[in-house]
């Protein structure tokens, strides 16, 4: 399976931050639209992705509140952003983000941000594979199966 099929699958919409803003701003956006990563964004550029994990980190190390501190002092930037294509493949996708420990990588084609694939999207897109495949063998043992 491509990363394009598991994008066709989910909503378009991408949640983003700007280098900005506060971690607050960002801990409110992730919270509104129930998502555990924010890409940081500069008009149509990607500069790079904060989630929630890098936020709970930071708020545990650091002296001064999350209204203080700047998403851009604390993002993975682009330098050191790992991102996927979409003609990557599931497989492909997994053993990147078991190797790097993410949960998040941003799909780019053709030069621009078509979306986040999350490790729960991958998930759900291998238990579907597996239902449906199931389904097939239930009904070709049951006889059910089309000729």
């Amino acid at each position: 399976m491509k990363i394009k099929e598991i994008l066709e699958g989910k909503k378009t919409e991408l949640y983003t931050a700007k280098e900005s803003s506060s971690l607050c701003e960002a801990m409110a956006t992730m919270l509104d639209k129930h998502v555990s990563a924010l890409l940081v964004m500069n008009g149509s550029e990607l500069e790079g992705i904060i989630s929630e994990k890098d936020v709970m980190k930071i708020c545990h190390i650091s002296s001064k509140g999350p209204a203080e501190l700047k998403v851009k002092d604390f993002m993975t930037p682009k330098d050191k952003l790992i991102t996927c294509g979409t003609n990557d493949t599931i497989e492909s996708l997994m053993v990147l983000m078991t190797e790097k420990r993410i949960r998040h990588i941003p799909v780019i084609a053709n030069g621009s941000v078509e979306g986040v694939v999350s490790i729960g999207d991958v998930i759900k897109n291998l238990l579907d594979a597996a239902k449906k495949d199931n389904k097939l063998l239930m009904d070709y043992i049951s006889g059910t199966y089309p000729h």
